[in-house]
């Protein structure tokens, strides 16, 4: 009795230590798709080039379609925006397998420099959770949940929420991406035609860049902190300052009433840049200048110091318009 109580204990075990062995080979298995996923993905985002091998990591047509548009979102601009270094950290925090089902959470923490600001060094951290599901002995990802404006803008446009996205035929997958490229298509040529139309203005006006040069000599300049702007940025990003009026959703739901420029702005100020309330272009908290847009690159363009500090346009030479994108 004793010899068979003991041959039970050690069937027992063993099949134990064999469960325990598949999980852990599971385990590595997951770490090891994972990690070559984001470098794939991270290598098609450097050179701007899709490259259909990512399917052999995604099971859904959302997930292919979001990165095939950020490509061609990014290729549209008018900067380089090819990556010129990139430090990636790919850090899993928790797997749980459940039979051939598995959810992966990931803080992906990236350090980047743009070919067109080479030395700018910007950093950017993002949650994936991954849902992945095993299917034909290997590894598949189901879906790949994270914060991404073109998600987002996919599922808008097609009436629902992001699951019906993920639902619906590559025709309509497709007929969204072009109407998004399209209205970006449009909105880089009106930045490229303004654009020229500063370059003809400031032309115009270089027999007087000596008047401006003495104008500015009596001008105080402020160091700007890019550090204290962004930790102000990373502290306030997902929650809004309570100090400051808040212009986003869901109080708003026209685009133009967002409030992107007026988190930019509360970062410059939160780096130094002083508020500037004298003369005919003007930046200071709440104005017009401060939380749109449009009227924050007039002021940036046309303002040429009107205090006894000059604020916002001592930075242009860190070209603060241009890299709204890296604070």
């Amino acid at each position: 009795m004793a010899t068979i109580l003991l041959i039970m204990i050690l069937c027992v075990s063993n099949i134990f230590i064999v469960k325990v062995k598949a999980q852990e080979n599971n385990k590595e298995a997951i770490i090891n798709f994972t990690n070559n996923y984001f470098a794939k993905r991270m290598d098609m985002l450097s050179k701007l080039q899709m490259d259909d091998s990512i399917k052999n990591y995604l099971l859904n047509d959302n997930d292919y379609y979001e990165l095939d548009t950020v490509i061609k979102y990014r290729k549209l601009q008018i900067g380089d925006l090819r990556l010129k270094k990139v430090d990636q950290k790919v850090e899993i925090n928790n797997i749980d397998i459940d039979n051939n089902k598995a959810k992966v959470e990931v803080l992906l923490d990236e350090k980047i420099s743009f070919n067109d600001t080479p030395d700018i060094v910007s950093e950017e951290v993002n949650e994936h959770d991954l849902t992945l599901i095993y299917t034909n002995n290997e590894w598949k990802i189901q879906d790949d949940d994270f914060n991404s404006d073109f998600k987002e803008l996919f599922a808008e446009q097609s009436s629902n929420t992001a699951k019906k996205v993920r639902s619906v035929n590559n025709n309509k997958l497709e007929s969204v991406q072009e109407q998004i490229l399209k209205e970006t298509q449009e909105e880089v040529l009106n930045e490229k035609n303004e654009l020229e139309k500063i370059k003809s203005e400031n032309d115009s006006e270089e027999e007087n860049v000596k008047q401006v040069q003495t104008r500015a000599a009596q001008f105080k300049f402020k160091k700007y902190d890019r550090e204290a702007a962004a930790t102000y940025a990373r502290k306030y990003a997902k929650t809004p300052n309570k100090n400051y009026l808040f212009y986003g959703k869901p109080d708003y739901d026209d685009i133009d009433y967002a409030d992107c420029t007026n988190f930019t702005s509360q970062c410059l100020y939160a780096g130094g840049i002083v508020a500037d309330k004298v003369g005919e272009y003007q930046w200071y908290k709440l104005n017009s200048t401060w939380r749109g847009a449009n009227e924050f690159y007039k002021y940036w363009n046309n303002n040429k110091g009107s205090g006894s500090t000059r604020g916002l346009k001592a930075s242009k030479s860190n070209n603060i318009c241009k890299n709204f994108r890296f604070l």
